[in-house]
């Protein structure tokens, strides 16, 4: 099980509070989220995750501004060629390193 750590988000109002859990609950392999303070753990079954949920979660950190490094551990050998695209634009983000 993987374990992503949220920290200092912000949201703008209820609702978009509600759109951000809303969407990140209902990705496949998401199998929980809970806060703790300042701190949102995400927790996912790799098993479960396909190039869907990955472009979802990909989409979610972007639009709000996550660590998108923390996305790499999702990457297999199927996802590889297209995460590491150097011309996405996550990119930069998910690879400062590279």
């Amino acid at each position: 099980m993987l374990k992503i750590e949220i920290e200092s988000l912000r949201f703008y109002s209820r609702m978009d509070e509600d759109a951000f859990f809303s969407r990140l609950e209902r990705t496949p392999g998401v199998v929980s989220v809970e806060g703790f303070l300042r701190k949102i753990i995400a927790s996912i079954d790799r098993s479960a995750v396909d190039e869907d949920s990955v472009r979802e979660l990909i989409s979610l950190f972007q639009r709000y501004g996550i660590d998108m490094r923390q996305l790499r551990e999702l990457e297999t050998t199927e996802f590889r060629t297209w995460m590491r695209n150097r011309s996405a634009y996550w990119f930069k983000s998910m690879y400062p390193d590279q």
